[in-house]
């Protein structure tokens, strides 16, 4: 059972709502047990004692019509002759229900007996017997020493005219007085003498209640006077009893009830037994609803049980129903949202794949754009180095021999990166491989670069209307009539330096052992963004030893941690200092010097390309 509980969520949901329900009938019925015990104590009091006010009242009332008539009785008895006393006397026994004797004596003396009178057989106990118990006081009510069910009443009277007080017995029945009282069910009526005798067991009240403390404790109260009130508690027999109490004002009699106090734990037990059918319909009611809760949690959860599963297995196009608005419903709903975004990444990863594939095909088409990193062509000697940004690039160079020590070379800058850049450049492959073939089978001459340009803006103005667009130079390298014919179309001027700083060739004064090949004509436009673009020749004399840099943009755009870009200055101050060693140690050290300062390393943030052509005196090439 332990087992399954721990496996099953519904079974744990079912008994948590079973133990909550229970626990809280549980509580609730605690506290509103103790709050009725509480309340049926105190209703219970209070009624014991309205009940013994009510009946001492009857009692009360009793004696007082009895003591306000002998009191009349008397007098009329002293002022009348001595043969009607017996006759007033015998009515007024008639008059009253349960008296049996009365007798009426001097207080002198000689205790002279001035009439009495009997009702049945019994005569009054002898004085001596019956003397008042409480000395001179004015009344005094005690049992009959012999007679059961009966008791004595003794009242002193002053008779007006002066004279010696009478005395007047009056013997009467018991059950006069309890013949009013209305006892209910496990209620006893005690009714006290002066001296705490009760009038029909004939025993003192702590002989009684079997306990002297609780007893002396009663009586001491009682004697203070109260009139009336509840006493405490009383256990007796093993059980409890409420006990309360009543004095009439001026008669020394004393009523006690005692009241089962069974009743209240019969009344407590009856309300934990309504508590109970109540608890088992709430818990029936609890049963039902843990039930259906616990089927929906865990059909939901079953739900995303097994939709988790099916995300195991690969299926990403499960969805998980969602059948509530609650935070189940809302983890089914983030649970699709989540396989929804693993299918779009996915397929984005596949489109990526895809992409990846492409690009890793076009630059493999492009690197076979690029002619070997070092090559020779007579007197001409030609290295390169080449870093691209991206897996595609949109830097391209290329050489073409046109004959014997002279050289094509061609050098295109696309604006941005990756793949578009990478198909401007194939756009220039292609274009300048279709012009060389012409140049070599005589259709177009060899010695003009522009014409170069020209066909290339063309193609790209064409097919591109302008989104994108390359800089350009093409310059034709001929050791043999010693000259440099190039065209320029946007990109960065070539770089050249003799091998004498006072080469006349170089501005005089030179500042720098080198110069920057700069147009005379205007400089051309960028290649593919007007049709109109004009482009012309530039003609420079070359001679042995002479060397030329040619470089894309990237070069002087490489940037240190600070964004500062290298630039044309930070060249210029390269090549002040470096322009004397040989080419390879040249090209050496600018790109260590490139990789130091850029903030990425060997990371760029552009393609960048260098280009070296050596101009070889004749003994260096033999050499």
């Amino acid at each position: 059972m332990l087992l399954g509980l721990r496996k099953s969520f519904g079974a744990k949901i079912f008994c948590f709502v079973v133990i909550l329900v229970c626990v809280l009938v549980i509580s609730i019925t605690g506290k509103n047990t103790q709050r009725l015990s509480s309340f049926l104590s105190r209703q219970y009091q209070s009624s014991l004692i309205d009940s013994t006010e009510l009946i001492g009242l009857q009692v009360g009332e009793i004696l007082s019509r009895w003591d306000t008539k002998l009191n009349f009785l008397a007098q009329r008895i002293m002022q009348a002759p001595a043969s009607e006393r017996p006759d007033l006397l015998d009515r007024f026994m008639k008059s009253e229900k349960g008296l049996t004797g009365l007798q009426l004596q001097r207080l002198d003396p000689n205790q002279v007996i001035l009439v009495s009178a009997m009702t049945g057989s019994e005569n009054l106990p002898p004085f001596s017997e019956i003397t008042e118990p409480n000395g001179n006081s004015d009344i005094s009510i005690v049992i009959h020493p012999s007679m059961p069910n009966s008791g004595l009443m003794f009242r002193k009277i002053q008779v007006r005219g002066g004279g010696p007080p009478v005395g007047i017995w009056l013997q009467f029945d018991i059950r006069v007085l309890l013949a009013g009282m209305k006892k209910s069910k496990g209620m006893k009526i005690f009714l006290l003498d002066e001296n705490f005798f009760d009038f029909t067991q004939r025993k003192h009240y702590s002989a009684l209640v079997d306990q002297t403390a609780f007893a002396g404790k009663i009586l001491h109260l009682i004697k203070q006077e109260l009139g009336f009130g509840y006493l405490g508690e009383l256990i007796q027999d093993q059980r409890e009893y409420l006990v309360a109490y009543y004095r009439p004002s001026i008669y020394p009699v004393y009523l006690l009830i005692h009241l089962d106090a069974s009743a209240i734990q019969k009344g407590i037990q009856s309300f934990i037994f309504e508590m109970l059918k109540w608890t088992l319909l709430f818990l029936l009611v609890a049963v039902l609803i843990a039930k259906w809760m616990a089927r929906s949690l865990v059909r939901d959860l079953r739900g995303l049980h097994i939709g988790t599963q099916q995300l195991a297995a690969g299926r990403f196009d499960h969805v998980v129903p969602v059948r509530s608005d609650d935070e189940i419903g809302q983890l089914s709903a983030s649970f699709n949202l989540m396989t929804q975004r693993v299918l779009t990444l996915m397929a984005g990863e596949r489109e990526k794949a895809r992409l990846g594939a492409e690009i890793a095909t076009a630059q493999v088409v492009q690197n076979a754009f690029f002619k070997d990193k070092s090559a020779t062509n007579g007197s001409l000697r030609i290295s390169s180095f080449y870093q691209p940004a991206a897996e595609c690039g949109g830097d391209w160079w290329g050489r073409f021999s046109l004959a014997p020590g002279k050289e094509l070379i061609v050098m295109g800058d696309a604006t941005g990166k990756g793949v578009p850049a990478a198909l401007v450049t194939a756009i220039a492959y292609t274009t300048v491989h279709i012009h060389v073939q012409d140049i070599k089978e005589g259709r177009c001459s060899s010695d003009d670069p522009a014409a170069v340009l020209k066909i290339l803006n063309d193609t790209l103005y064409q097919t591109l209307k302008g989104v994108y667009s390359m800089t350009f130079l093409a310059a034709i390298m001929d050791s043999v009539h010693e000259k440099l014919i190039f065209a320029n179309g946007g990109h960065p001027f070539p770089v050249f330096i003799p091998t004498d700083a006072s080469d006349s060739r170089i501005t005089q004064p030179a500042r720098y052992p080198f110069r920057f090949l700069i147009q005379k004509n205007n400089t051309s436009n960028v290649l593919g963004l007007d049709a109109d673009t004009r482009f012309t020749n530039e003609v420079f004399a070359i001679s042995p030893g002479d060397r030329f840099i040619l470089h894309s943009r990237g070069l002087v755009e490489v940037a240190d941690e600070k964004r500062q870009p290298w630039g044309n200055r930070g060249l210029e101050r390269f090549l002040k200092n470096h322009a004397h060693l040989e080419t390879h140690q040249l090209c050496q050290d600018m790109i260590s010097h490139v990789i130091d300062i850029n903030a990425q390393k060997h990371q760029f943030a552009d393609d960048f390309t260098i280009v070296f052509v050596d101009f070889v005196k004749i003994k260096d090439l033999a050499a």
